[in-house]
């Protein structure tokens, strides 16, 4: 899946998920963490969304990284709100989710 794709074409990204077997678990070997990989997730699910800043909130970040945990075989248990939030934090992401709701 390409970085591009993912910024430019976000629906033709995320139907990829649905078409193709093992999609979730190369999101999450891609990014590196499930905190990446959640923001990923969550930020193209908005842009197609249509919101205007495309920046996911943090009730959309946790429920991308439940969805990707449900996914991939033998992911370690999913941590724990608190703890994913400051991971999302802490990566520096110029557009990290915001605290309200949808």
């Amino acid at each position: 899946m390409k970085h591009s794709e993912e910024l430019e074409r976000p629906a033709e990204w995320l139907r990829r998920f649905d078409e193709q077997d093992g999609s979730y678990d190369r999101l999450l070997h891609e990014s590196g963490d499930l905190a990446t990989a959640a923001h990923r997730l969550a930020r193209a699910k908005r842009r197609v969304s249509g919101s205007r800043d495309g920046i996911p909130t943090l009730r959309e970040v946790l429920a991308a990284a439940s969805l990707i945990s449900e996914r991939v075989p033998h992911h370690p248990a999913l941590p724990s709100a608190s703890v994913l939030s400051a991971e999302v934090r802490d990566l520096c992401i110029g557009d990290f989710p915001s605290r309200t709701g949808t």
